[in-house]
């Protein structure tokens, strides 16, 4: 205030510091959170795809050719056909190394639909497609049927069908707590539609799925194909699946997190806040004498004001620097034990400001208050007059 106490200086720093560590901390994570997410959808083809998937019904007759030509007189969507020619438990085989895995049967767009691209060699083509070719791109986990070989020209089996392997998919990794979180983008493989629907067991011109990219307006997308499907087949033995859910999903958990982000920090600070009034009304009777004499010596209730605000304005940034400090090293130790990384946020750091700053002057204007209403005695008049 009036002049320094560095006892009470450095106490009310510390518990603003403790309440702004919080704050970097959780909203660091949260962004690390967020960040995760992003990399997973970013991953699988972003947030503008449909998946349609039939529904087994009394009298439903699945996904049919017909249902791609109606589907193709929809404006601004990109269209794949999906037929599986395994699930996660076929095994793929060359020589004597087996593999359990997945292989779909999709078209040239697919890969870009999901952001795939390519590691080494090739992607089928038009032409590999209207042939039914017996070719296959495979991703990486499926390199070690191949140990010491290039896979380009290899043959594997699946299901007793030989595919050549003409390509090697990109090889993908997002690593969070040790782990690659999305792993599984290189556990799959790729072959023509039409050699999935013509080589593979109970497969003839058979649709497992359809993935659409909706290139405009996502919900009006999702509504003409509803409709359009519901007039091919008169019912709704179909779902039709956009990642738009999946977006709302996250931004209800989203605004949970801030919720707890808020509350946690609120609470800390609030404690922060209680210290710093307890501080600065213990300085204000420590100098109650000197506040006194200025008050008899004529000092507008302004220069109070601003003394006890430019004090909590200095608590408040020695706060924020030294939390910064202590977030950064606490953050690269949680990063090596999570095995991950967690880093500080400028968002972050602006957000621990505001809420350190609010919190300091808001507390300093109580003690303010009461230094302003302290009237002087008679005694300490009369000194000031002398």
């Amino acid at each position: 205030m009036f002049d320094y106490n560095l006892k009470r200086f450095i106490l009310s720093t510390i518990a603003l510091s403790l309440g702004s560590i919080t704050v970097l901390i959780l909203s660091s994570l949260l962004v690390a959170n967020l960040d995760d997410w992003k990399a997973n959808v970013v991953s699988r083809g972003g947030l503008d795809l449909i998946t349609i998937t039939p529904v087994t019904l009394d009298k439903s007759r699945g996904l049919l050719p017909e249902d791609l030509k109606a589907l193709s007189a929809i404006p601004n969507l990109t269209i794949c056909p999906v037929t599986n020619a395994g699930d996660y438990n076929t095994i793929l085989s060359h020589g004597n190394n087996t593999r359990a895995g997945l292989i779909e049967g999709v078209n040239t767009q697919y890969p870009a639909m999901k952001n795939y691209e390519m590691g080494r060699g090739r992607m089928f083509t038009v032409l590999d497609i209207a042939a039914a070719k017996k070719v296959v791109v495979i991703g990486t986990e499926y390199l070690s049927l191949f140990p010491g070989e290039d896979p380009i020209g290899r043959y594997i089996t699946v299901k007793g069908i030989q595919l050549e392997v003409i390509g090697v998919l990109a090889h993908y990794e997002y690593m969070r707590a040790g782990h690659n979180v999305i792993w599984d983008k290189n556990w799959v493989a790729f072959t023509p539609y039409t050699t999935a629907q013509m080589y593979f067991p109970n497969n003839q011109n058979k649709i497992h799925s359809i993935v659409i990219q909706a290139t405009k307006d996502l919900d009006l997308a999702v509504q003409q194909i509803t409709n359009t499907l519901y007039l091919c087949h008169n019912m709704r033995d179909f779902k039709v699946d956009a990642k738009i859910t999946l977006v709302r999903e996250f931004i209800a958990t989203q605004h949970k997190y801030k919720m707890a982000l808020y509350l946690m920090s609120g609470v800390t600070m609030l404690i922060g806040g209680l210290v710093l009034v307890n501080m600065l009304l213990a300085g204000l009777a420590e100098q109650l004498t000197t506040l006194c004499t200025l008050k008899a010596l004529g000092a507008p209730p302004i220069y109070f004001l601003q003394s006890y605000l430019l004090e909590a304005f200095h608590i408040a940034c020695v706060s924020t620097l030294i939390s910064i400090l202590s977030s950064f090293f606490m953050l690269r130790l949680l990063s090596s034990v999570l095995d991950s990384t967690v880093t500080l946020q400028m968002q972050s750091i602006e957000i621990a400001f505001l809420f350190t700053l609010f919190t300091a002057l808001f507390s300093s204007l109580f003690p303010a208050i009461l230094a302003i209403r302290t009237p002087p005695t008679q005694q300490q008049i009369g000194k000031a007059s002398c």
